[in-house]
């Protein structure tokens, strides 16, 4: 019996828990279909291993480890390999950001119609727009009718 109504209970919770965060982990089609965002993240730690090693071969040189005409040869090589990393990953971050502007356009875009949508007028004293929730003129502040108008 105390088994049961500690499973219950904690159902419950786990329910209540998943209701409550719902909106944390609730992500749109468009986002889930998105493949930049790993292919950013890859390409970066790929740019920080690289700049990790450059690193690690200044240590070598100013310890003795590694002679200066070896130093020269693979600090341009791994260099070279990290301006290209760098490229890449500037160029998959600025796709990134037009994805993203274009969503956020598209959704100022909706509200923007739907505002339209829900327009009342104009205001008699200064001409500006309103809206049927308005009770005063965004602009002048005159007192509009119950109406909206």
């Amino acid at each position: 019996m105390v088994t049961t109504s500690i499973f219950i209970i904690l159902a419950v919770g786990v329910l209540a828990f998943a209701v409550i965060t719902q909106p944390l982990y609730d992500i749109s089609a468009s986002e889930l279909k998105s493949e930049s965002i790993p292919q950013v993240e890859s390409t970066a730690a790929a740019y920080r291993e690289r700049m990790r090693w450059l690193y690690d071969l200044d240590i070598e040189l100013f310890a003795g480890k590694i002679e200066q005409m070896d130093y020269v040869s693979q600090k341009a090589a791994l260099q070279a390999e990290a301006d290209q990393l760098f490229a890449q990953l500037q160029a998959l971050q600025q796709d990134l950001s037009k994805e993203s502007d274009q969503s956020i356009e598209s959704m100022i875009t909706d509200r923007r119609m739907e505002r339209v949508e829900r327009s009342a007028g104009f205001c008699v004293k200064c001409g500006t727009p309103l809206q049927r929730s308005d009770a005063f003129c965004p602009k002048c502040g005159m007192k509009l009718k119950q109406s909206g108008l």
